[in-house]
Formats: structure tokens, sequence, C-alpha cells
């Protein structure tokens, strides 16, 4: 009985600590730029780490309070990285030389990318002589995603973002690169907009409305592929998971399934056939 209290005493007090480093992330015009967001940031993903060997999303959301709390985390962990990723734009442009050779991308989502396009590959993803552009839903204000799969793949990208801040932030970034003939960047909802020209979709991480998107990707691109970034166990307490049933429920066939060592972040694709 003791360590029972003793668990269930833990569990309320990482509560707590995830609703006051969320409150931290809340604040006004916070952004990774400043150590105590950066730190608060860290500390949750410590905490979401923990309870991912332990417990799965929906068990942890059935404890009393968490679904509030992760509303406020789901919005506040996209309203600073919007933030950062516009300060972080600005940083680029004021800087010669390549971004990628210093700390512009995370080394983690630096192998995540590079990894998934070797899959890719393995999957003879996009198709041998097809070279119509790959989109990106939830772009941002940072082209990292775009740079590096057009250098990888030498496709066209097309970068979708509903935020005019962050579109606006992403083209001059690609115009300082001098990408602009091969990098574009579209205000849209990537509910509404028609794929039928893509080869590829991917729905990066940070976006809320998946299933939404991946149907709408269905509906309007008769043979295309797809690629969701989902997170992995309680980390899609900030950030909206995708279920491969849901996927399937659509009518995507998932052809691989693929989480990196240590990664908060798994990466779906499937095929529109």
């Amino acid at each position: 009985m003791g360590c029972e209290m003793s668990h269930i005493d833990k569990i309320k007090t990482d509560i707590s600590e995830l609703s006051r480093q969320c409150a931290i992330m809340e604040r006004a015009g916070a952004s990774f730029g400043v150590p105590e967001i950066r730190g608060a940031h860290d500390r949750i993903i410590q905490i979401l780490d923990y309870y991912s060997t332990t417990y799965t999303l929906n068990d942890f959301l059935r404890i009393p309070g968490v679904p509030r709390l992760r509303e406020r985390l789901l919005e506040a962990n996209v309203k600073v990285h919007m933030r950062s990723e516009v300060e972080s734009a600005a940083v680029a442009i004021s800087k010669d030389g390549d971004p990628f050779d210093s700390s512009w991308i995370n080394p983690g989502f630096y192998e995540l990318l590079l990894g998934q396009v070797e899959r890719w590959r393995l999957l003879g993803i996009p198709k041998s002589g097809d070279r119509r552009p790959l989109v990106i839903v939830g772009g941002g204000a940072l082209p990292q995603s775009q740079v590096l799969l057009h250098r990888q793949t030498g496709r066209a990208i097309i970068s979708l973002d509903k935020d005019a801040e962050s579109v606006y932030a992403a083209r001059r970034v690609i115009r300082h690169l001098g990408y602009s003939s091969k990098l574009k960047v579209v205000q849209q909802d990537g509910m509404l907009y028609d794929y039928g020209e893509a080869s590829l979709v991917v729905i990066a991480g940070l976006v809320l409305c998946k299933y939404e998107i991946a149907a709408r990707v269905f509906h309007t691109a008769p043979s295309i592929f797809l690629n969701v970034r989902t997170p992995t166990g309680v980390h899609g307490m900030w950030r909206v998971p995708v279920d491969p049933d849901g996927l399937r429920s659509i009518g995507w066939n998932i052809v691989d399934t693929w989480t990196p060592q240590n990664s908060a972040i798994s990466s779906l694709t499937c095929i529109n056939a």
C-alpha cells in the first residue's frame, strides 16, 4: 500500500510540475531564445519521457486534471515554436553561409529527416520518373525540412502554412539562401488545399488537424504518398498523435512505420493506391 501511495503522490507531483512548466511557456511572447522557456520545454520533455515508459496516452488522460492540462500544453507548444521559428528565421537571414553548418537545425531532427529520406529511397518513394513536387503541411517560419528534403531528393518543395508571419519569414529565408526557384511557400489551410499535383505530402508534427488533412490529401490526390509525423507515448500531451487505424479508415495503406532510437516522434508513410 505504501508503494502504491508513493506512486500516486509522484503522479500528483509530476502533474503539478507539468502545469507549472506549462505556465512558464504560456507567458506572453515566450520563445526558446529565453533560457527559462527552453528550460521549461526541456523539463516537460523529461517528464513525458518518464511516463511514456509506463503509460499509454489514453491511460494518462484518465488522470484527473490531465485532459485540461493537455489542451494548455498543445496550445502553448505551438505558440512557442511559432515565435521561436520566426526569431530564428530573422537570425538566419542576418548571416552568410550555410545555416546547416551551425545550430540552425536540431541535430536529432536532422537525423530524423536524413533517415526518413533513406527509408523512402528503399521503398521507391517518390516513384522513379515522378517529378511532381513534395508538399509539406505546417512548414513554419524556419524552412529546415524544405531545404533538407530538396537537397536530398532534388525535388521542388511546396510549403503550406496558415500563419501569415510564418509564411513571410520562411519566404525571406528561402530567398536569402537562393532557393526561390525550387522552394515555394503558400499561405493556405492544409484542409482546403488541392494536392493533385503533389507526389508526396508530409504533415508536420505540430499540425493539429492531421486526420482532416490526411482525408483531404486522399480525396484530392488519386496516386500519392503521405508521410505523417506523430508523437510517441505520452508526448501526445503536446503534439496531436495519429492512430494507424485512423489513417486506414480514411483509405490509406501504411507501407512504413519508423521511430528513430530515443525519438519522441514516429513517422508513418502511406500510399493512396
